[in-house]
């Protein structure tokens, strides 16, 4: 159980179309946004593999919901060589409510290092992500 918090730093994206000479700009605004999320990770026995290394696998789920977060809008300007067009406003909804997050991992582990190997796969109403992370710890 705990809560995350995102910050989003706001920047200027540009892409011009060298064929027609005509560049898009688009100002971003930071954003804040704070997760709630409850969840679980069922770790499972020791395989030993001969005297130094051990296998680890697990299981993972948790529940996301974000507490915070609104609609942003953000204003890009259209010109051309020759002259600068009008700006245009575009609003971006707001972050889905709630997500799901499953995942499996194994870690190996010696008496001074552990690799741990992670996928994890975020499922929300219209959108769903895959994720790989690879840890390398060392122990003094």
């Amino acid at each position: 159980m705990g809560a995350r918090y995102h910050y989003i730093i706001g920047g200027l994206y540009k892409e011009q179309d060298t064929n027609s000479g005509y560049m898009l700009k688009v100002l971003g605004k930071p954003e804040s946004m704070v997760t709630g999320l409850i969840g679980g990770r069922l770790i499972f026995k020791e395989i030993a593999l001969g005297e130094r290394y051990q296998i680890v696998p697990n299981l993972q789920a948790s529940f996301e919901k974000n507490l915070t977060g609104s609609k942003r809008v953000v204003v890009g300007t259209i010109a051309s060589n020759a002259r600068t067009g009008g700006e245009v406003r575009v609003e971006i909804p707001k972050a889905l409510k709630q997500g799901y997050n499953l995942g499996a991992g194994i870690a190996v582990v010696s008496k001074m290092l552990k690799l741990e190997l992670d996928y994890n796969y975020h499922i929300q109403k219209a959108y769903s992500s895959h994720e790989g992370v690879m840890k390398l710890k060392i122990s003094f």
